[in-house]
């Protein structure tokens, strides 16, 4: 990732110093006009600006550590992934050397650094990202502004990359290999998945709107209709591809749903669910 951040920077004309814990990962960058150091002191003391892009913030803190007060008047801006604690505490740290702090997540895969569509998402000082906008907008040109709080890309990243890309594409999985385990190629015209894709999004928008009321029961009626698929999917996932005793739902499928559904209380809509989904509901996947 950090590769393709200086890439991107030296191609919009940047001057652009870089730094790496192995050298000859930099090295090739210089063809490219970039400037690699070979400590981070140098590095430092090139730059008014310096963009972080180690593996994580944890990690860059470690590598900062002895070097904070090279960074009075400075612009820090990270780009890797951290907690919104973390992403607070060095905000603190690097303000206390008189320097400014921009905490952002990038949202996109190396592939995609430099291109139009790829987002950051980026928040703490607003002065650093005012400043720095056009260089930021080079490497991703999505990239927005999310608050103040230092914290708020990393709760943005939490709940949208973490949770909703990360355990949307799992159940999409499982889902195709429920159908494939069933003798249903999901490839067919006819599984519509297309239809499906536009629902989930038309339906997603919707409940945006919905939970963003104050007040909102969370077992209100929509919510129960939620949970009642959720039961629902779950017998068919434990009875649904074959036969009693049938052991194509494995065990992990099962041992998924029954920790997606661990705090679910059965709606009261939902009252023929049979004795193997409440077994399914107890599975131990270490028996």
């Amino acid at each position: 990732m950090g590769t393709a951040v200086a890439q991107a920077l030296a191609k919009s004309g940047r001057d652009t110093a870089v730094w790496n814990r192995t050298i000859s990962r930099a090295e090739p960058l210089a063809k490219a006009g970039v400037s690699v150091h070979a400590d981070v002191g140098s590095a430092l003391d090139a730059s008014d600006a310096i963009v972080l892009t180690i593996l994580d913030l944890d990690s860059a803190l470690k590598t900062l550590d002895g070097h904070f007060a090279a960074l009075e008047g400075k612009a820090v801006i990270n780009l890797m992934s951290g907690t919104p604690a973390l992403a607070r505490e060095t905000a603190q740290r690097v303000e206390e050397v008189g320097a400014r702090y921009l905490d952002g997540t990038i949202q996109c895969y190396p592939s995609d650094i430099g291109a139009a569509e790829a987002l950051i998402n980026l928040s703490g000082d607003r002065a650093v990202w005012d400043a720095y906008k056009d260089a930021i907008m080079a490497v991703a040109g999505r990239s927005t502004y999310v608050g103040e709080d230092p914290g708020a890309a990393s709760i943005l990243d939490a709940a949208l990359a973490g949770t909703v890309y990360t355990a949307g594409p799992g159940a999409f999985c499982e889902a195709l290999a429920f159908l494939r385990d069933s003798n249903i190629d999901p490839t067919r015209p006819e599984v519509a998945l297309d239809y499906w894709f536009d629902l989930f999004r038309a339906q997603a928008m919707q409940l945006v709107d919905y939970v963003a009321q104050e007040g909102v029961p969370c077992r209100s009626p929509t919510v129960a209709k939620h949970h009642a698929g959720r039961w629902s999917a779950r017998q068919h996932y434990g009875c649904g591809a074959a036969e009693p005793g049938d052991r194509r739902c494995s065990r992990v499928r099962k041992f998924q749903l029954r920790r997606a559904s661990a705090d679910d209380v059965v709606p009261a809509e939902v009252t023929d669910t049979n004795d193997r989904a409440r077994k399914l509901s107890r599975f131990n996947p270490l028996d």
